[in-house]
């Protein structure tokens, strides 16, 4: 073999033998593995061995260079006929050695970045497997092999066709980590470069178990602060920096934030601490910190054994900074029962701790703890302390259990404990979690379960040796009984000492020996460790306390000597370029707060969101590829570009609201019927004054009712000149609710450029449209900016050339909205007060000054009836950030962890609105799965230098590449028929997917994507039997700029919709709403919008606790300041009575 020049390309290093290292080797195993340590290791033996050479002269083996149009073919059987030859039984079998070099390189390059992430993951968990002991529990990566300790990749890895660490990773096992989302980063991370590179599934969500230690200690937090956002980061480098504001913030959270307080406070002097010494009989404090679980446990337990000490020490040394931190008798008797429910978490998390405890402990845990919280919230429900505390614990506890919904592994290891089987699942759960289980286990067991065959009697076979068919016949194979089966339908088992060692004895080795294996594999994992709390607290130490002693001199002299890659923060020292002095001034909407360090350090870094990773491997799973799509090929007639504009065509919609008789002017409140009179008068009069007139009134007040009942009888007065009246709004689905345009396709406005006036033949068509126009209404003002209200009334000017001397070419406009909701985006809003504007803001600002009528709706029609009179309360208070304490009690009321299970579930269909686009695609990825519907992902076509790298809002609105899946709930980007309802943010139903004949599904984009839209109202392509319209939608091209290229991007103008955003949902009403606000608002307005979309108090559901502070204001800010100026201006022109009274005669 060494002579041969071709093995030596190929194959010298996997012949290296280092005789040391096979020794050192052999002793290690024979020590910490089970399968070795009954392995004799002859030293004399291994002295044949070379010292470090290589062992290929040693191996009998057959070169054979066999073309490919020579393989053998045809049935096994015939060629056992021939002749063996003896030669080869002990031979090794060579591959084919004429691989080329480009194919020897594809398969795994030495640079590979999932190689080395691969490595990198399995060297970790090696390193904390070895700190366990490699012994039959260390099973959470079951590999067939021993594993190396050390840290270098095995040449095999690099130049074998088949890598062994990529055959081995289809049966890579569980990862047990906390639930920091950078595990879920890494895991996903994983699972997508085994899929992208080498086409393995891995599911990620199947094989990610959680520590159960840092679960208790995540509810026990959020039971000791209510909510996490209330949690107060601690400052372990030193008990010398707390400040004022810290400890005011510390004793608001009472009894425990005193307590906390004093134990800081006498830590932070050592006069203090030896005056209370004095009094304790030299015991000390012990005090909370955030990397130790059980901390607040030990300071609570030893507060309360040094009670005396600690009241004596205030009624002796009491000092100012100490004030207010005095703990009375009640708060001890708080802090003695919030200590002896520690107690309970403490005794559970030691036990988990314990060597033996296995992962089949978790879900017992989490009952017993789960009950423990139900307990208390059925024994404190009046406490106003108390009852909180064990709410916010349940909430984030069970939100934990829902998701050992995820693995398998949680159920398999109670089922496999052979006293527990399925006798205490059915005993303590509900029939349809069974269920459910039941299915998860049996695709575990899918597995490991053998595959049964075909008996070889039944296989063709022309073989006329008698010897073979006389084998063939006691080949047959026995009939498999199923292990799973049998073992769940046999008696109960007691008596052992663990679980593990049972499925270890010969008798389960051999009645499931499959199962077994199963059973090996999920019971090695451990519940939890001691390890990751020790390392985690030892880790903190290091990186904040220690290396803030570094010298001066230690950072330059890294710069200078040391190379690293770039950490996006920088270089030392470096000029940063600066916008130049008011080009981009922050609007003056909302006051800034200082974010923590971390937080500013985060911001510098990429933007790398895990859930597009997450979206990205939709299409890519068992159900995606192994799904047959050629059957979508042809299935429709091949439609044109132009379907639409042609269909637009020939079906003209006016774009006029509905015919709304004369009766419905009496339905209108009286300050709706001010508007109203105000309109309708000032059209009869014929006069030819401009009315610029304000509506004010917030969510649910009728604005969206008013507009359509002035609009149709506008309309109906005209008659028979067309509709006098015109509608906008800046957004597609705020347009749709008032049956009007967007701002941009009315006035024909760029989204994104300079403005500039229209070309003449442009300008031409504008005109014709908006002749006979007299009134323009524009929805959702709060959304409009100075400088869209400038290029609004200069279009308007270009539109009525005759006219164009005058603010909105003296067309009437109504402005309609509500100033605390959404603010207009990188624009400053039509009531700032700042005097460093643009040009184009100043003239935005001159017509804005000449609106000079104000009528202001205040009866709310949406949550109406006494009923919801405390609802409407709380919603008047969160518009203006005034959130009272029972306005507060009553949200909370709706929070998820509160509500009864079957009153969450009644909300499993409703609308999700969360505050930024992460959650968004965070909630449509996981919906996206729940489908268990076949993906594809749809991906652009684009044209031009840095088009692909483009986002969707500068590529007009179109996405590089989303999923989508037959039932995937989508949104529509564009304006596609306005009339009809298909306008920007319209919402629907995927109904099908499809190809045109003769295309391969595989590699081409589909050609139509039919949707099923909510509100379309338009001749029908396809109806289904329901009476459902069904929509083709196309894909469309638009051009855009990156830097200077020209570039293009054809897609399908949609995105998966099961959530959308709060801005999207402006002006929406629904029925039933699913929201957050527990985290703070980044913008004003968006806490109210998000919960004054919903009718009533019912369908409002709040997925976690949230804090009131966030929604009470006690000082306005800047943004609110100008809000009310601008109210108390427009109060004076309130009108009382219609200038223009009516005369109507019918």
């Amino acid at each position: 073999m060494d002579g041969d020049p071709r093995l030596q390309k190929q194959f010298a290093r996997d012949f290296r033998v280092r005789r040391s290292c096979l020794l050192i080797w052999l002793r290690y195993l024979q020590q910490h593995h089970q399968g070795y340590r009954e392995v004799v290791v002859r030293e004399d033996l291994l002295q044949r061995l070379p010292v470090d050479g290589s062992i290929a002269d040693s191996i009998a083996s057959q070169v054979a260079d066999i073309p490919d149009s020579e393989a053998p073919q045809g049935p096994v059987e015939e060629a056992a006929e021939e002749e063996e030859d003896p030669s080869d039984a002990d031979a090794s079998t060579i591959p084919n050695l004429q691989i080329t070099e480009t194919e020897l390189n594809a398969p795994c390059s030495p640079d590979s970045s999932t190689i080395r992430l691969i490595m990198r993951v399995l060297l970790f968990l090696r390193i904390c497997r070895a700190a366990r002991s490699l012994s039959t529990r260390c099973h959470c990566l079951p590999f067939a092999g021993p594993l190396s300790t050390n840290s270098t990749i095995p040449s095999r890895c690099y130049r074998s066709r088949s890598p062994p660490c990529i055959l081995r990773a289809s049966k890579l096992g569980y990862f047990v980590m906390d639930n920091a989302s950078n595990n879920d980063t890494m895991i996903k991370s994983l699972s997508l470069a085994l899929l992208r590179q080498y086409d393995i599934h891995y599911n990620p969500k199947f094989h990610r178990l959680r520590c159960q230690g840092h679960i208790i200690e995540r509810a026990a937090k959020s039971f000791l602060f209510v909510t996490d956002n209330e949690k107060l980061e601690h400052d372990d480098s030193g008990l010398q920096n707390v400040t004022l504001k810290q400890i005011e913030a510390w004793r608001r959270k009472g009894p425990l934030g005193k307590l906390h307080n004093f134990v800081v406070y006498i830590q932070r002097s050592v006069q203090r601490s030896q005056k209370f010494m004095a009094i304790s009989h030299n015991r000390r404090l012990a005090r909370d910190n955030d990397t130790r679980w059980n901390s607040w446990y030990t300071m609570l337990r030893a507060a309360l054994n040094l009670r005396d000490a600690i009241d004596g020490y205030f009624n002796k040394w009491v000092e100012a900074d100490c004030a207010g931190d005095e703990l009375s008798s009640g708060d001890w008797i708080t802090l003695e029962k919030i200590q002896s429910f520690l107690e309970k978490l403490k005794m559970t998390t030691k036990a988990l701790e314990s060597s033996f405890a296995t992962l089949d402990n978790v879900l017992l845990a989490m009952d017993f703890v789960l009950a423990q919280f139900e307990a208390g919230k059925e024994t404190y429900a009046d406490d106003p302390i108390m009852a909180p505390m064990y709410n916010s614990g349940w909430a984030k506890l069970d939100k934990y259990y829902r998701l050992t919904d995820e693995s398998p592994a949680y159920v398999a290891a109670i089922v496999l404990y052979p006293s527990h089987k399925w006798h205490y699942i059915h005993e303590n759960w509900k029939t349809e979690w069974v269920e459910s289980s039941k299915k998860l286990i049996e695709t575990l067991w899918g597995e490991y379960k053998p595959v049964e065959s075909l008996p070889l009697s039944e296989a063709p076979s022309t073989t006329t040796n008698e010897f073979l068919k006389w084998r063939n016949k006691y080949l047959q194979p026995a009939p498999i009984t199923d292990e799973y089966e049998h073992y769940c339908k046999s008696e109960r088992v007691y008596g052992f000492t663990s679980a593990l060692t049972w499925w270890l004895e010969e008798t389960q080795q051999k009645t499931y020996p499959n199962l077994s294996k199963m059973a090996v594999d999920t019971l090695s994992i451990p519940a939890m460790s001691a390890e990751p709390e020790r390392l985690f607290s030892g880790a903190k130490i290091t990186i904040t306390d220690r290396r803030n002693r570094m010298g001066s001199d230690a950072f330059p002299y890294c710069w200078q000597h040391h190379s690293h890659s770039d950490d996006h923060y920088g270089r030392p020292k470096e000029v940063q370029l600066q916008p130049q002095e008011d080009q981009y001034e922050a609007l003056p909407v909302e006051e800034e707060y200082d974010d923590e360090d971390w937080m500013r350090l985060a911001a510098l870094l990429p933007d790398n969101p895990l859930t597009q990773e997450g979206l990205d491997l939709l299409g890519r799973r068992d159900i995606d590829v192994n799904y047959d799509w050629t059957r979508h090929v042809g299935t429709y007639p091949e439609l044109r570009a132009s379907y639409w504009k042609d269909l637009i065509a020939s079906h003209p919609i006016a774009n006029d609201v509905e015919v709304l008789g004369p009766q419905w002017r009496d339905r209108l409140n009286p300050q709706q019927r001010l508007v109203y009179d105000t309109c309708m008068g000032h059209f009869l009069a014929k006069t030819p004054a401009q009315i610029l007139l304000h509506v004010d009134g917030g969510g649910g007040t009728g604005k969206s009712f008013l507009i359509k009942v002035l609009s149709s009888h506008l309309q109906a007065t005209a008659l028979p000149d067309p509709s006098p009246i015109c509608r906008a709004a800046p957004t597609g689905v705020a347009s749709n609710q008032i049956q009007g345009s967007t701002i941009h396709s009315l006035l024909r406005l760029p989204v994104g450029g300079a403005f500039t006036d229209l070309s003449p033949a442009d300008a031409a068509a504008l005109q014709s449209r908006l002749r006979h126009v007299k009134y323009l209404v524009i929805d959702e003002k709060s959304m409009l900016g100075l400088e869209q209200l400038a290029r609004i009334d200069s279009r308007l000017r270009q539109a009525f050339p005759q006219r164009s001397s005058e603010f909105f070419g003296s067309v009437s406009v109504l402005l309609v909205g509500d100033y605390f909701q959404l603010p207009p985006v990188r624009q400053k809003p039509l009531y700032s007060t700042s005097t460093n504007l643009s040009l184009l803001e100043r003239k935005g600002q001159a017509a804005y000054q000449l609106f000079d009528r104000s009528v202001f709706l205040t009866t709310v029609q949406r949550q109406a009836g006494d009923e919801q009179a405390r609802f409407r309360q709380a919603l008047q208070e969160l518009r203006e950030v005034k959130l009272s304490i029972p306005s507060w009690n009553l949200l909370s009321s709706r929070v998820q962890a509160k509500l009864t299970r079957s009153e969450v579930d009644s909300f499993s269909t409703a609308l999700r609105v969360y505050s930024t686009k992460a959650r968004v695609n965070e909630y449509n990825y996981e919906h996206m799965v729940h489908l268990n519907a076949p993906a594809i992902q749809v991906e652009a076509k684009n044209q031009g230098k840095g088009a692909a790298q483009a986002p969707s809002d500068n590529a007009g609105n179109l996405s590089n590449k989303f999923p989508v899946a037959k039932g995937a709930r989508v949104m529509l980007t564009t304006n596609l028929w306005q009339p009809a309802g298909l306008v920007n943010g319209a919402q629907g139903t995927v109904y099908d997917i499809a190809w045109n004949a003769g295309a391969d599904p595989y590699k081409d984009p589909p050609a139509v994507i039919m949707v099923d839209f909510d509100s379309y109202d338009g001749p029908s392509y396809l109806t289904t039997s329901e009476g459902r319209k069904i929509c083709p939608i196309l894909p469309v091209t638009r051009d855009f700029l990156v830097g200077n290229e020209t570039c293009s991007r054809t897609q399908f103008p949609l995105i998966v919709a099961f959530a959308i955003t709060v801005h999207k949902c402006q002006s929406l009403t629904k029925d039933r709403i699913v929201t957050d606000l527990s985290t703070r608002d980044f913008q004003a307005g968006i806490s109210y919008v998000a919960v004054s979309r919903v009718t009533s108090l019912q369908g409002l559901l709040l997925e976690a606790p949230f804090d009131r502070q966030s929604l009470y204001n006690h000082t306005p800010t800047e943004g609110m300041k100008m809000r009310l100026v601008d109210q108390q201006r427009r109060q004076a022109q309130q009108l009382t009575s219609p200038p223009y009274p009516p005369v109507y005669l019918g």
